[in-house]
């Protein structure tokens, strides 16, 4: 029973924080150039951050499909867009963590639910595929994809007994 209302209380805060990450979205579109690429900004800042992304649009504004780059009044207005939109897109997902761990706890058959972009969607490792729920029809392939980095890490021989690799020097900073 508790559970069950979990649940429910989840769903209601999970259709709210939908809510709220369409409004951001759409704060984040008023505020930005209007031939800005949306999917790749947004990719960028959950990759690397929404500092990273904005300094890009100013240094690089071919990548986001802007044609000139965005000055510095409209990088602080796009900027604290960006920060709010990430915090929205944080809560779906700790809310969708939560839910999940309570309905795959219950029924461990269960497809775990994620949530991208605010559309609920599930990922298949048998068939490398992620369906949103919402056009279930249409499979997404998944492929691997090696990083520089992931290929230095996987050519580095691990430490016996530790599970750690030694780095070249311990003081590096992670590189992009």
């Amino acid at each position: 029973m508790a559970d069950t209302l979990d649940i429910n209380n989840l769903q209601s805060q999970i259709d709210l924080a939908r809510q709220d990450y369409a409004s951001a979205v759409n704060h984040v579109l008023s505020v930005s150039p209007s031939d800005i690429n949306r999917a790749v900004l947004i990719e960028v800042c959950d990759e690397f951050g929404v500092e990273f992304a904005v300094a890009r649009m100013q240094e690089s504004p071919g990548g986001f499909g802007l044609k000139r780059p965005v000055s510095e009044s409209e990088a602080k207005e796009v900027t604290a867009a960006l920060d709010e939109l990430m915090q929205r897109t944080e809560l779906l997902d700790e809310l969708y963590a939560r839910r999940e761990d309570i309905l795959c706890a219950a029924d461990p058959t269960r497809q775990r639910r994620y949530c991208i972009d605010a559309r609920e969607c599930v990922i298949d490792p048998i068939s490398d595929t992620l369906t949103f729920l919402d056009d279930p029809g249409r499979g997404y392939r998944l492929e691997s994809v090696m990083t520089k980095d992931a290929q230095e890490l996987e050519s580095r021989s691990l430490e016996p007994g530790t599970g750690s690799y030694e780095r070249e020097h311990p003081d590096d900073e992670p590189r992009f």
